[in-house]
């Protein structure tokens, strides 16, 4: 298995510069899925040049996908930096236009920050446009099931019309084994079912028990390029997480150890 994985990151690392260039070129390739998630790899960003570099890197994505049915971005907290710019600008250029603007994961222990931004992003619409963004549910959290605070975060997000894209969480962690995570997830999906509206997606990098929590309740999965050809044949909606970015690599790198943990 371990040698499987390793193959695959040479592989990826050959094919990819993890530049945005490659990504729109892969996108032509992955015509069977429903839509993309493009997402800056910029995690951490500690300085107002780091914001402005994925404020530049998500203009591109906007200005090359405008013509595409779907737009879907993924950014990080800290690529806020409370940068009202950035703010305003993916609300009007996402989430108005009937996309969804994802705010996904950067350690556990911002996940309180993760879910302050979200509920900001949904609050800060105007009020003449507010009932029919939210009515299309034009912004998601990235839930990670090794939080401690993952059931409470999903209740608050399902009470605020914000979807969720439950993953296991890829940040060094096994303080949890694969069985309460699982039952975690359940406990979630069970509480979406008291909720309204279609609100939760399923992430992953092959880890089968998820997926098939997935098909069982027919939820969208969410699938990482790269780990995206097992589920291609998945009956429901099918979406691609595309990650560029000059930290491309430790993120591959990271991913490759969550499957190493979850087989």
């Amino acid at each position: 298995m371990f040698n499987n994985l390793l193959t695959l990151f040479l592989q990826l690392c050959g094919k990819a510069s993890g530049s945005l260039e490659h990504a729109l070129n892969v996108v032509p390739k992955l015509a069977w899925a429903d839509s993309i998630i493009f997402n800056y790899i910029g995690e951490n960003t500690t300085n107002k040049e780091g914001v402005y570099k994925a404020i530049a890197n998500y203009y591109s994505v906007l200005n090359s996908i405008k013509n595409r049915g779907e737009r879907e971005i993924s950014v990080k907290p800290s690529q806020f930096d409370d940068n009202e710019i950035l703010l305003k600008h993916l609300i009007i250029n996402v989430c108005i236009k009937q996309g969804i603007l994802w705010v996904d994961a950067e350690g556990y222990d911002q996940a309180n920050k993760q879910l302050e931004l979200a509920l900001t992003l949904s609050s800060y619409l105007n009020p003449d446009v507010k009932s029919r963004v939210l009515k299309s549910h034009n912004v998601g959290l990235c839930l990670q099931l090794k939080s401690d605070d993952c059931e409470l975060h999903a209740i608050e997000c399902f009470r605020n019309n914000i979807l969720v894209r439950l993953c296991n969480g890829s940040y060094s962690s096994n303080k949890y084994s694969k069985g309460v995570l699982l039952s975690r997830a359940k406990r979630i999906v069970e509480l979406h079912k008291e909720s309204t509206g279609n609100l939760l997606e399923v992430a992953t990098v092959g880890d089968f028990d998820l997926a098939m929590l997935a098909l069982e309740h027919e939820l969208p999965i969410q699938l990482l390029y790269g780990f995206h050809k097992k589920f291609k044949n998945y009956p429901f909606t099918k979406k691609v997480y595309l990650p560029f970015g000059k930290h491309w690599g430790p993120y591959i790198k990271r991913r490759i150890g969550e499957k190493i943990r979850s087989c």
